[in-house]
């Protein structure tokens, strides 16, 4: 089973990937969207992503908005 590690390595890797990636709505899509592509991602993982998502969104306004930016951008690399 791919995790985290190597979500994030195919993201960086393979820009058509990380662009369907980017239209995800929320961190549930996002991760739907990777489960729907055979990774998995342990509690910790999850939680730690939303740990860096809530230290962003403290950082910025915008709700909901601002966190689900935030944890994509813990994935997701800007082109």
């Amino acid at each position: 089973m791919a995790g985290l590690a190597e979500f994030k390595a195919l993201l960086a890797q393979d820009a058509a990937f990380a662009e369907e990636a980017r239209k995800c709505k929320s961190f549930d899509d996002l991760v739907a969207f990777a489960g729907a592509r055979g990774f998995t991602f342990t509690d910790e993982e999850v939680e730690t992503l939303t740990d860096l998502a809530a230290k962003e969104l403290s950082k910025a306004a915008g709700g909901v908005n601002a966190l689900v930016s935030a944890a994509r951008g813990a994935l997701i690399p800007s082109t």
